[in-house]
């Protein structure tokens, strides 16, 4: 999030969708406002063509009056759930005699070699 601006948010789920406007207080901390969120209608989860137009449709809704604010966002982040994308899961095993720690680094370099 930029130090000086306001961030508009975008939470695409997989039965709703929800938007907010963050922002960092006095303290340098997050704050959200404009915090709403809108179940899609009628998302039975059989019908996964009809998915793209009920999430348009909750989308169009939680705009409402949310961007009016002033000022407007410059940034948008938007965070899609499934089933909005794909995704694999891998498993690394690892083991070792003596007890280690786990690092940001460590982790970094099982998944280099994993590749």
């Amino acid at each position: 999030m930029a130090k000086s601006g306001r961030v508009f948010l975008v939470d695409v789920g997989s039965a709703s969708v929800g938007v907010a406007i963050a922002e960092l207080n006095t303290a340098g901390v997050p704050v959200l406002s404009q915090v709403k969120r809108v179940q899609f209608e009628n998302a039975s989860g059989k019908n996964t063509e009809a998915l793209p137009a009920l999430a348009i449709s909750a989308l169009k809704k939680c705009l409402e009056g949310v961007l009016a604010t002033s000022p407007a966002p410059k940034t948008a982040h938007v965070v899609l759930a499934a089933p909005w994308y794909r995704a694999t899961i891998s498993v690394i095993n690892s083991s070792s005699e003596k007890p280690a720690r786990l690092t940001e680094s460590a982790v970094q370099k099982a998944l280099a070699a994993y590749d």
